[in-house]
């Protein structure tokens, strides 16, 4: 089943007026641009994964390259480990916003700043 944000939005646009429709409409386009953030940011977290299981981690463990002696080996480490942890956080955010962005939605689409 496929949601048709259009059809809700003239639906709303009839029931409650332009002024409605348009606060309805951003904070329902923000939870969908947050959606397809969080699977960008999920999708480069695995794949900067993927790129070190197959590469540094193929031969050595976390800890022999956190704690390397040489230190352009462990800066590497600690960069890639930025990266992945800045996906994360990126991706977790998004998620977390998008229930905030749907009640919002839900809330201008029924009109319930009225009640």
């Amino acid at each position: 089943m496929t949601w048709k944000i259009t059809t809700t939005l003239d639906l709303v646009q009839a029931r409650y007026g332009d002024e409605a429709r348009e606060l309805a409409h951003a904070s329902l386009h923000s939870a969908h641009q947050r959606l397809r953030f969080a699977h960008y940011h999920f999708h480069e977290m695995d794949d900067l994964l993927e790129a070190y299981v197959a590469g540094p981690l193929r031969t050595r463990s976390f800890f022999d390259l956190a704690w390397s002696n040489d230190a352009d080996e462990r800066a590497d480490y600690f960069h890639f480990r930025d990266k992945v942890a800045a996906n994360a956080l990126a991706c977790v955010q998004s998620i977390h916003a998008m229930a905030d962005l749907v009640a919002s939605g839900v809330f201008h689409s029924l009109d319930l700043k009225r009640v």
